[in-house]
């Protein structure tokens, strides 16, 4: 069984012009039923000012496969059934539900380890609306406590307001700390 909790803040600014401000948080429940099945149940809330989104929130609800984990590597899918809710600056809010499909990937060589992951979020019943949120990061070790990371975002949304940017492109670099 595990329990995770995460919070992001971004917040950015260029020339004195404001050029990010958004925030994630997440809360998920997993529970393997058996040696490679996990079942899990999560709830997220975000919003992003800078694509004109107020709050998206989703709950949801499904099982993830690994095919390989060990030490060294891991790759699993996952799939879930989402509950969103979607409002965009100046627009109504909608409710909708999803599909979430999520592949990922971990390599491990020394102190240094790499994920890859992707979701991909199909509106049901009307497939051309999705979402698409894939990132690529590394970690390296310095310590038992401490770790250099370096990611790449990339978020993209299908269907949305002509007046609102539908790819968004991000990069961290941070210092994570361990207790």
């Amino acid at each position: 069984m595990k329990i995770t909790l995460n919070g992001e803040i971004t917040y950015g600014e260029s020339k004195g012009i404001k050029n990010a401000k958004s925030g994630k948080s997440s809360l998920s429940f997993d529970y393997y039923i058996l040696p490679k099945v996990e079942v899990f149940t999560f709830i997220m809330a975000e919003y992003d000012e800078m694509i004109k989104l107020k709050l998206r929130s989703n709950g949801g609800l499904g099982a993830k496969y690994d095919f390989l984990k060990d030490s060294l590597k891991e790759f699993s899918i996952s799939a879930a059934v989402l509950r969103s809710y979607e409002e965009f600056f100046d627009l109504p809010p909608s409710w909708l539900y999803r599909l979430s499909i999520r592949p990922k990937v971990k390599v491990s060589v020394g102190n240094l380890k790499v994920y890859g992951l992707v979701f991909y979020q199909p509106r049901i019943g009307k497939f051309e609306d999705y979402l698409i949120d894939a990132s690529l990061s590394a970690n390296l070790i310095l310590s038992s406590r401490i770790s250099l990371r370096v990611e790449i975002t990339d978020k993209y949304t299908s269907i949305i307001p002509e007046w609102v940017k539908n790819n968004g492109v991000k990069t961290l670099l941070g210092l994570n700390l361990s207790f």
